[in-house]
């Protein structure tokens, strides 16, 4: 036995003789964290500068404008975890938070399919109004925070984890704009407040491999 583990020694250590040392990684709880703490301070900083909206508080005693904001937070944050942890190979085993994101994207999708049913399929004339702009302008920093971080690991799913990057984004993004624009037609909120995002997302999905490569 004790043979057969000091050849298993010598094995290691022939293998790696040759490597140089690295630092490991935090835990992606730890991680993540920082930038959650950021991207909260960003949002109320976001929603100061371009103003809230001037129904706010009434929004605020509307069910449906609560679980369309809970939701979407909810959705942001288990996004970003999920891309902490995809940063690791084997994803720390927890495979689940891809699962329970994608759960609640299916509940938020099926939710906009019902609110369409219920209040039509009128769609506004598409333009670059404000929300737009300010969609871009929320994205620029949180975006480019979040993929600094991630390309310290070494992810195995680089297009999921640019889909969980630009998730978490969008879902920023999508509240903020909820915050601050008094329409609540569906309509606008879709074509608005996240077509913004949805080209940066198409944009990042197309460079994922080169930016997430080892």
């Amino acid at each position: 036995m004790a043979n057969r583990d000091k050849k298993y020694d010598d094995l290691i250590n022939g293998l790696a003789e040759d490597l140089k040392p690295v630092k490991c990684l935090r835990h992606p709880l730890w991680r993540i964290t920082p930038w959650i703490i950021g991207a909260i301070i960003y949002t109320a900083c976001s929603i100061y500068f371009i103003g809230l909206r001037h129904d706010f508080a009434t929004a605020l005693k509307n069910p449906i404008f609560l679980f369309e904001v809970i939701l979407m937070i909810y959705i942001g944050v288990t996004a970003a975890i999920s891309s902490a942890y995809l940063s690791v190979p084997d994803m720390c085993q927890k495979k689940w938070l891809i699962a329970s994101n994608i759960t609640a994207i299916a509940a938020f999708m099926l939710w906009c399919a019902l609110q369409w049913v219920t209040d039509g399929m009128y769609i506004p004339p598409i333009d670059m109004g404000h929300c737009m702009g300010e969609g871009a302008f929320i994205a620029i920093i949180p975006i480019a925070l979040l993929i600094f971080m991630m390309k310290q690991g070494m992810t195995t799913h680089p297009y999921l984890m640019a889909s969980m990057n630009i998730i978490a984004i969008t879902a920023l993004g999508y509240v903020t704009l909820r915050c601050t624009c008094a329409a609540d037609s569906l309509a606008h909120a879709t074509i608005s407040h996240l077509i913004p995002y949805i080209l940066i997302g198409a944009a990042l999905g197309i460079a994922a491999r080169k930016i997430y490569k080892w």
